[in-house]
């Protein structure tokens, strides 16, 4: 399970500054890049920081659904494609960050 976690929250980071690069910002895609080798260091801050990337990765991806999805509408393109596939990955992005705080987890980061 702990792989799981692990190998999901790296995935979920590398979406997020996929996106960051694609919308022009370079050094947050960077962070998006380097917070994950943190988890390297197994310390407390490290799972701490990804949670917190991941927890505003989840926000944005929900507020980027919705904004897309009042372009599509006002463009009167279809949506509902666009709205479940950004959905989901905002929804892998909190599950991964719930994943970072469950004790088997945890314990992994004294």
């Amino acid at each position: 399970m702990s792989v799981v976690v692990h190998v999901m929250t790296v995935l979920a980071e590398i979406a997020l500054a996929a996106h960051l690069l694609r919308t022009g910002a370079l050094a947050l895609a960077l962070g998006c890049l380097v917070v994950p080798l943190l988890l390297l260091s197994k310390t407390r801050w490290a799972r701490v920081a990804n949670q917190v990337l991941l927890a505003f990765g989840a926000i944005m991806w929900v507020w980027v659904a919705i904004d897309g999805i009042g372009d599509r509408i006002a463009m009167g393109r279809p949506f509902v494609r666009m709205a479940i596939i950004l959905c989901s990955v905002g929804l892998v992005s909190a599950l991964c960050a719930v994943g970072l705080g469950l004790a088997r987890v945890r314990a992994r980061y004294a």
